[in-house]
């Protein structure tokens, strides 16, 4: 395409259309809203693990991690798991202590686990975004049977 052609290509999965729009992964739906793209992530979470997505996610700000009346984005109760959802366009991203603070506090208070679950889109090589897990290093040792030494 030259630099005289002011058409567009077909959008890759995951680009900005124009700022404050997006591409779903699946879908190609336009998204207007940040929170619009952040409620279909955690339905999406919620429908994997078989979890409810939180009605006040995103809805109560907190200073530090102060958490009290808020929840994870989403609960799987059954399986004993708060999830905490995040999402970028870039290749990579910062997890900050007030993020991790602040899930594991819900969890524990919950008597549950804690995960940080991402959708990262800024992978070029990457058509759909890589989802990635966070959890506690003990939990997965749990998870995966592995032995700690005696």
């Amino acid at each position: 395409m030259s630099d005289d052609d002011d058409r567009r290509p077909t959008p890759s999965l995951g680009e900005d259309l124009r700022p404050g729009v997006f591409v779903d992964g699946k879908s190609k739906r336009r998204f207007k809203t940040q929170k619009q793209r952040s409620k279909k992530q955690e339905r999406r979470i919620a429908k994997e693990i078989g979890g409810k997505r939180s009605s006040t996610s995103g809805a109560v700000r907190t200073k530090g991690y102060t958490t009290r009346g808020s929840s994870g984005d989403v609960t799987a109760a059954e399986r004993g798991f708060k999830v905490e959802a995040k999402y970028t366009d870039n290749a990579s991203f910062r997890i900050t202590e007030d993020v991790i603070a602040k899930i594991m506090v819900e969890a524990a208070e919950a008597g549950q686990d804690w995960v940080i679950q991402a959708d990262i889109y800024g992978f070029k090589s990457n058509l759909v975004p890589q989802s990635v897990a966070i959890l506690d290093w003990d939990k997965f040792i749990e998870l995966t049977g592995g032995h700690e030494d005696e």
